[in-house]
C-alpha cells in the first residue's frame, strides 16, 4: 500500500529540522563547512531531502539570514521619514546600513560576504528595487535630483554606486584582516565621501 503524503504540518516540520541543522553547523563551524552531508547527518535526514525542500544549497543558506535582512529592511521607512531633506535621508539610509553591519557582524558576514561556490548554481536575477534599501536609495536620489541638490544621471547606477563603495569600507576590514585597518573610522568617513560624491555643485 503507498504511503501517504506527507501534510503540510510534516513538511514543515522537516523544513524547520533541516534549517535548524544548518544553523547550527553555520555557528560551530562557519560558513565553509555548510554542506549538504554534514546538514543532512547533523538533520537525520537524507542528502535529497535537502534538495527536494530547499532546491539547493544556496537557498537554504539564504533562509539562515533572510530574516534578520527583511527585518532591517522593514525598518527603513521609520527611519527615513523622519528627515524631509534628501541629503539628510541619503545620511540616514547609508548609516542605518552601517550599523547594521557593525551589530550584526557575523550576520552581515553571511548575508552579504557569502560567495558562491564556482560549481553551485546561478540564482535567478532580480531586479535591484527587489531590495528595499536600494528601492529607497534610489527614490532618495530621484527626490535630490528634482531638488536640484544631488548630481543629475542615472539614480539605479547612483544608488548602486553608494551601495559598493559603503559595502567595500565594510568588507575590506573584514576580508584582508591581515592588515591594519581603522574600520569604524574608514565606514563613517565612506559616509561622508558618498554623500559629496552626489551631490550637485
Amino acid at each position: 500500500m503507498p504511503r501517504p503524503p506527507a501534510t503540510q504540518t510534516q513538511i514543515d516540520a522537516v523544513r524547520s529540522k533541516i534549517r535548524q541543522a544548518a544553523i547550527e553547523l553555520y555557528r560551530e563551524q562557519g560558513l565553509s563547512h555548510l554542506t549538504a552531508r554534514a546538514i543532512a547527518v547533523r538533520a537525520g535526514v537524507a542528502v535529497g531531502t535537502i534538495y527536494k525542500h530547499f532546491g539547493s544549497l544556496s537557498e537554504l543558506a539564504r533562509t539562515l539570514w533572510q530574516g534578520p535582512v527583511d527585518r532591517f529592511e522593514a525598518s527603513l521607512p521609520s527611519i527615513i521619514d523622519e528627515h524631509q531633506e534628501p541629503e539628510q535621508r541619503l545620511r540616514v539610509l547609508l548609516k542605518a546600513y552601517v550599523d547594521f553591519a557593525e551589530r550584526n557582524a557575523e550576520l552581515y558576514r553571511g548575508a552579504f560576504l557569502y560567495v558562491r561556490p564556482p560549481n553551485s548554481e546561478q540564482p535567478e536575477r532580480e531586479p535591484l528595487t527587489s531590495s528595499a534599501f536600494a528601492k529607497h536609495l534610489i527614490e532618495t536620489l530621484q527626490q535630490g535630483q528634482s531638488a536640484g541638490v544631488f548630481q543629475p544621471g542615472d539614480p539605479n547606477l547612483q544608488a548602486q554606486l553608494l551601495w559598493a563603495g559603503l559595502h567595500g569600507a565594510i568588507a575590506l576590514p573584514t576580508n584582508l584582516d591581515r592588515l591594519q585597518w581603522q574600520p569604524t573610522e574608514l565606514r563613517r568617513e565612506m559616509v561622508d565621501t558618498l554623500l559629496r560624491l552626489v551631490a550637485s555643485d
